[in-house]
């Protein structure tokens, strides 16, 4: 799954799995583990088993 940013010159991304495992860009993250991203326009989201997860994209300059 490829997920691009709204605003990307503006925004970054908070990524949080509520269940199972997935891979962001290479970064292994398991159940109630979140990652962040910034200074990009988009990311692949790779699933290692079933999961649910959240993503916020947050304004990183006011």
């Amino acid at each position: 799954m490829n997920f691009q940013l709204k605003n990307p010159n503006i925004n970054g991304v908070y990524i949080f799995v509520i269940e199972g495992e997935i891979v962001v860009d290479e970064q292994y993250i398991k159940q109630r583990d979140g990652y962040g991203l910034w200074e990009i326009s988009d990311f692949n989201i790779i699933a290692k088993t079933d999961a649910e997860f959240l993503i916020i994209e947050v304004p990183m300059k006011a």
